[in-house]
């Protein structure tokens, strides 16, 4: 960048060369998001997935799936957010309809050349069904809310070894159905 500068101060362009020389210089930075959203509709012939001649009963599906990502990266970090979701609605057995959720976050930040620090959380909610009333059916979704949080070191050894140590943390918190919970059992 100096001898551009060089060069260009010999032909009277400053102004030009010192435009290049900032521009070659700066940060990179990106930034983006993305929104987005599926429909799909199918027919399922044994929604309650019942044994043959015990009267399977069909109905249509329909998925509904938005989207969102968030994303920025510098020179340093790296920082991206991801939601999805997902709506399955169905047109006769509505008991059945279920929203799920899911929240991502990442997070990395450079410390030196060699050495980064790591940060991702997972949250995600998925329903429960035990309010489902369908004769002779029994129909059970147990629902949760769960966590997922790690962060730790990553560091580059040599170009192909990487060490790392992460710490975890998980907390998962089941529906109140009143049937006991899978994680009280242990």
């Amino acid at each position: 960048c100096r001898d551009l500068a060089a060069l260009a101060h010999a032909d009277g362009r400053l102004d030009a060369a010192q435009h290049w020389t900032e521009r070659a210089l700066a940060i990179d930075e990106e930034r983006g998001h993305t929104p987005g959203i599926a429909v799909a509709q199918s027919w399922d012939n044994n929604v309650l997935l019942a044994t043959e001649g015990s009267g399977s009963q069909g109905d249509f599906l329909t998925a509904v799936s938005p989207r969102a990502a968030l994303g920025f990266r510098d020179r340093l970090s790296t920082f991206q957010l991801d939601y999805r979701g997902s709506y399955q609605l169905y047109q006769d057995l509505s008991a059945l309809n279920a929203f799920d959720q899911r929240l991502n976050l990442q997070y990395r930040r450079r410390l030196s050349r060699t050495v980064s620090f790591i940060a991702t959380n997972s949250l995600s909610k998925s329903p429960s069904t035990d309010d489902v009333d369908i004769p002779d059916v029994v129909f059970r979704r147990q629902g949760v809310l769960m966590n997922d949080l790690r962060a730790g070191l990553e560091a580059r050894l040599s170009a192909r070894t990487t060490a790392s140590g992460d710490y975890t943390f998980q907390w998962l918190k089941f529906d109140d159905t009143g049937f006991p919970s899978p994680v009280e059992e242990l």
